[in-house]
């Protein structure tokens, strides 16, 4: 059970709890997801999480979880030329694919040039 951050004066006595996976297995399962199907929405939500404060405090047991993921999978970790076999691939439809994506979600066509953008530094 995870605690609801819930900021508001109604909040019930005891806070509220729910079933959920943790900030490190939701990081882990999106870059094994990444090097498995290498989908728009998939390095988005990764760039995401690697920019958050909090990620630097939990790296080590992001990587543990994935090295157990990949392992139960099958598969060996992920690495930076894994995504390059698909280099190809994302550069001949991963923007429109990422801005459908990201409309579902929310996310302007701005947001997702600039995220795409900052790939290339």
């Amino acid at each position: 059970m995870m605690p609801v951050r819930h900021d508001f004066s109604d909040c019930p006595d005891g806070g509220i709890s729910i079933q959920s996976y943790s900030y490190c297995e939701v990081f882990a399962e999106k870059i094994r997801a990444l090097k498995e199907r290498t989908r728009p929405r998939d390095l988005y939500d990764v760039i995401n999480f690697y920019r958050r404060p909090e990620s630097r405090e939990v790296a080590g047991d992001v990587k543990s979880i994935l090295a157990k993921k990949c392992e139960f999978k099958g598969i060996s970790l992920p690495s930076l030329e894994d995504l390059d076999q698909h280099k190809q691939i994302c550069a001949s439809g991963w923007f429109f694919d990422a801005i459908d994506s990201a409309r579902h979600l929310g996310v302007s066509r701005a947001r997702v040039t600039q995220v795409l953008a900052r790939l290339k530094e």
